[in-house]
């Protein structure tokens, strides 16, 4: 059976950034070299992650990686 993870497990990558939301449906672009740090992640290159967005009024909001492009730095 697996295991379940622990706190060993997680690594909290935070960094300010700037972005803006580009639809109705809540999509963000943002910088992609912010995304790929936090990919590069120890917990996150085993699949363990959770990814938050926070507005500038502070609500705080699960996010999802869609699409990143190094090349051209945006996510």
């Amino acid at each position: 059976a697996g295991q379940q993870p622990g706190p060993q497990d997680w690594v909290r990558v935070e960094r300010p950034s700037s972005g803006f939301v580009v639809d109705e449906r809540g999509y963000v672009i943002t910088a992609a070299h912010l995304v790929q740090e936090m990919l590069d992640a120890e917990a996150a290159r085993r699949g363990r992650y959770e990814l938050f967005v926070v507005l500038q009024g502070g609500a705080q909001h699960s996010a999802a990686i869609v699409a990143h492009d190094a090349r051209r730095n945006l996510a």
